[in-house]
């Protein structure tokens, strides 16, 4: 099943899947499903971040984390660094100014189409300031 943990402080929450204990230092172990060639997904190193802020923050002091890619059966050692602890803070603050209702500047995509707040977006006009918003 997993181990759940929230943070109401960050109001982050995650699962993992698997606490390891390696050379006496706890890490996460999360379940994906295909390997990269080199390296592990990006998507996994942010959920491995994650899990070690919110870890902290309930006194699990996470050193690392595995990713174990079921279809390759290949396990790989994560080291979390610092920056991949700002692309969270970054992220969580994204997310908290469109619950507030921000609406980022237009990036013409392939999810324009069917994205929510494409009525928002066409009628907001461009300004400078909204350039360092993100």
């Amino acid at each position: 099943m997993g181990v759940s943990l929230m943070s109401d402080k960050l109001n982050l929450s995650g699962i993992v899947d698997e606490i390891v204990e390696k050379e006496g230092r706890l890490n996460s172990l999360i379940i994906s499903l295909k390997a990269l060639d080199n390296g592990i997904w990006y998507v996994d190193r942010i959920k491995l971040a994650s899990l070690k802020i919110i870890g902290r923050d309930v006194s699990f002091d996470f050193d690392g984390g595995f990713v174990y890619y079921c279809y390759d059966g290949k396990l790989c050692h994560v080291e979390i660094t610092r920056n991949d602890i700002y692309s969270i803070f970054r992220i969580v603050e994204k997310v908290r100014r469109l619950e507030k209702g921000f609406v980022p500047e237009k990036i013409h995509g392939n999810y324009c189409r069917v994205c929510s707040f494409r009525e928002r977006c066409d009628m907001q006009p461009s300004t400078f300031a909204a350039r360092f918003l993100l």
